[in-house]
């Protein structure tokens, strides 16, 4: 129930199966507590990507290689979270193609502060749900 996969549907990044292969919303996952003996007690949501944006350019990916405007073999989306230097000193954006290059240097702009925002606002694809022992009655 994230906005995430509200925007981007059945292309979004986190449904990525055979890797997640559990997807729980806030309510059904209080119910898994209940029935564990666990009172929830506070559920806070999160995305980190506002430092790492990629499930928003990966999703992105997805919808445009369903369109057939961009290609598998295009060079990933930067990860970075505060510098383009790849390890071995190279430019992230680089892949050797202009458009994508581009492409790559907009949406990492647009979707780290696009990231961060949903953050501050806890609207972020994850959620942290806390719950403690259930108190028992006698």
């Amino acid at each position: 129930n994230s906005f995430d996969r509200r925007v981007f549907g059945g292309y979004w990044r986190g449904l990525a199966l055979p890797i997640h292969l559990h997807h729980f919303t806030v309510g059904r996952l209080s119910a898994l507590f209940r029935d564990a003996e666990l009172e929830p007690i506070s559920v806070e949501y999160f995305s980190n990507s506002g430092r790492w944006p990629s499930n928003y350019t990966d999703s992105l990916r997805n919808f445009l290689r369903q369109k057939r405007l961009y290609r598998r073999g295009a060079a990933p989306a930067p990860q970075a979270a505060e510098s383009t230097a790849a390890p071995d000193g190279r430019d992230m954006f680089s892949s050797g193609n202009r458009l994508i290059d581009l492409l790559h240097k907009v949406e990492y702009g647009i979707f780290r502060n696009w990231g961060s925002l949903m953050d501050r606002l806890g609207m972020g694809s994850s959620f942290l749900l806390l719950g403690r022992k259930t108190p028992r009655t006698n």
